[in-house]
C-alpha cells in the first residue's frame, strides 16, 4: 500500500524513527527493542497516538493550556507559536475563530489596552500585526518614561554626567535590541530612528 507521501508501509516504518525526538524517539527505540514494532503505518499511528495522545496527557495539557500566559519580554509572535502548539496537540482541528478568542485573552493587559480594531473581524496575521505595532508603542513610551526620570535619580545617586551618558547609551541598545526582533519595514523604521533621537522626532511629526 503507498501512502499520501508516495512511499510503502514498509519504507516509512523503516525511517520513521530518523524523525522523531526526545520521548518519542526512546518510545520507539524500547518498542524496537522488545520486538513490538508494528507491521503496518495503520498499527503504527494506533500506537503512536494511543501514547502520546491519551486522555491523561490531553487532560495535562490542557491545564498546561489554562496556565498558559503571555511572558513579560515574550513578543506576541513567539507566544502564539508557543500557543499553537499546545491547541495543535490537544485538538488538531483547532478552528481559528477559538485559536483568535483565547489568544486574544493570554496577551498581556498592557499591550491588549494599546491594540487597535475588531479583533473579530480579523484574521490571525492581522491580530499578530496589530499586536506587533502595539509593541512598539510601548516600548516607545517605556523609553520615554525612563528618559524622564533618569535625572531625578542620578541627582539623587550623585552620578556624573559620564555615568549618564553610559546609561542612556545602555538603554538605547537594550530597547533597539527589542525592536530589532520584530522584522517588518515599518519596525525597521522604528529601529533606526531610535539609534537617533533627532530622526525619532521626525517621525512623530510624520505620524
Amino acid at each position: 500500500m503507498l501512502t499520501l507521501f508516495g512511499a510503502s508501509d514498509s519504507k516509512l516504518l523503516r525511517n520513521i524513527s530518523n524523525w522523531l525526538t526526545g520521548s518519542a524517539s526512546d518510545w520507539y527505540l524500547q518498542l524496537s527493542q522488545a520486538h513490538r514494532l508494528p507491521e503496518t503505518w495503520s498499527q503504527y499511528k494506533r500506537l503512536f497516538l494511543a501514547r502520546f495522545r491519551s486522555p491523561e496527557r490531553v487532560e495535562a495539557l490542557k491545564i498546561e493550556r489554562s496556565r498558559c500566559a503571555q511572558k513579560e519580554n515574550e513578543t506576541a509572535a513567539d507566544f502564539y507559536q508557543r500557543y499553537l502548539g499546545l491547541n495543535l496537540e490537544i485538538n488538531p482541528k483547532s478552528s481559528e475563530k477559538q485559536l483568535k478568542k483565547y489568544f486574544m485573552r493570554k496577551l498581556r493587559p498592557a499591550l491588549r489596552l494599546w491594540m487597535k480594531g475588531d479583533p473579530e473581524r480579523m484574521s490571525i496575521d492581522e491580530i499578530l500585526k496589530m499586536a506587533e505595532k502595539a509593541e512598539i508603542e510601548l516600548l516607545y513610551q517605556r523609553k520615554e518614561e525612563v528618559q524622564r526620570a533618569m535625572p531625578e535619580s542620578w541627582t539623587s545617586r550623585n552620578l556624573d554626567a559620564e555615568q549618564d551618558d553610559s546609561n542612556s547609551q545602555e538603554l538605547t541598545r537594550s530597547l533597539t535590541r527589542q525592536l530589532a526582533r520584530l522584522r517588518t519595514p515599518e519596525k525597521t523604521v522604528v529601529v533606526a530612528n531610535l539609534e537617533s533621537p533627532s530622526s525619532a522626532n521626525s517621525f512623530s511629526q510624520k505620524k
